[in-house]
């Protein structure tokens, strides 16, 4: 603070400064007192989060490469040390479909599913086998890490023989590092919903299989319905899109006969509502090269 006053005297600049900081204590208490606020807090729950709580995804291919879940690939197991003391190592997603137990070389391959020779698809285009071996160095990592594990079973392509095979070896080797299988994770999240009402099963199978070529699903997200209703003959196929917020529904009716121009062959609702409606197919796909 600058005073470029000379006669002011030290007495004075007192005063000046005890007169100001009165008036402002003066216009402090003017102001009415804040009302007070009361937070009540609720009693403690006995909630805690797991100790494993902490989890992390590979694709089923990985399995392919057995030193990589090893006890030996010491940099991995620093890293999964790191994260948690104690996790869940889930192994599945959309590889699995691509994926199956292999015990012998001379073993046939499974047929490879629907959306194998997508070229827009990061996912194998070709069957992965999964060997013993790869099992056997996974029990080891585990061991290693201190980890468990839930382990993806192919039941869509590959025998249920197979698979059993595959899970019986897997619970003995991995014991009690095993948390569960996993069996179908994705479909329920993507269905493909044909009703036909007074019409024969085989056309609701051709709308489900007409959609999931479409949109590169598997078969097995589709589901039929076949009602005797007394309004029938009709169709209709719905795809629905189900996650934790939102389901969406995108449906589609078949045409009846009277409502075809002359000499136009029956359309299936199928084709109709993914050739119709670009921004509906453009999102579904979308959505599925997310999940």
């Amino acid at each position: 603070m600058i005073f470029d006053n000379p006669s002011l005297s030290r007495r004075a600049l007192g005063r000046t400064l005890m007169a100001g900081a009165a008036s402002s204590l003066m216009a402090r208490r003017a102001w009415s007192a804040p009302e007070p606020r009361t937070l009540t807090l609720a009693a403690p729950a006995n909630r805690q989060i797991p100790a494993d709580y902490a989890g992390f995804s590979y694709e089923t291919v990985q399995l392919a490469d057995p030193t990589f879940f090893a006890a030996d690939n010491r940099q991995l197991v620093e890293l999964f040390r790191n994260l948690s003391p104690q996790g869940i190592l889930r192994l599945g997603g959309n590889s699995s479909e691509f994926c199956g137990w292999r015990t012998r070389p001379d073993q046939p391959s499974p047929p490879d599913p629907s959306s194998a020779g997508n070229g827009s698809s990061w996912m194998p285009h070709t069957f992965t086998a999964i060997e013993p071996a790869a099992v056997d160095r996974l029990a080891g990592f585990l061991e290693a890490t201190g980890w468990n594990a839930i382990y993806g079973l192919n039941l869509g392509t590959v025998t249920p023989e197979r698979a059993a095979e595959e899970s019986a070896y897997v619970a003995r080797l991995l014991g009690r590092r095993l948390v569960y299988f996993q069996i179908d994770l994705e479909c329920p999240y993507c269905r493909i919903v044909a009703v036909v009402a007074n019409l024969p099963g085989h056309i609701a199978l051709r709308e489900i299989e007409t959609a999931a070529h479409v949109l590169n699903w598997n078969n097995n997200c589709g589901k039929i319905h076949q009602t005797r209703n007394p309004g029938g003959p009709g169709n209709v196929v719905m795809i629905e899109i189900e996650s934790a917020e939102i389901t969406e529904i995108f449906p589609a009716f078949g045409q009846i006969r009277e409502s075809r121009p002359p000499g136009l062959p029956a359309k299936l609702a199928s084709t109709s509502l993914l050739d119709q409606s670009p921004e509906s197919t453009s999102r579904i796909n979308c959505y599925c090269r997310w999940r």
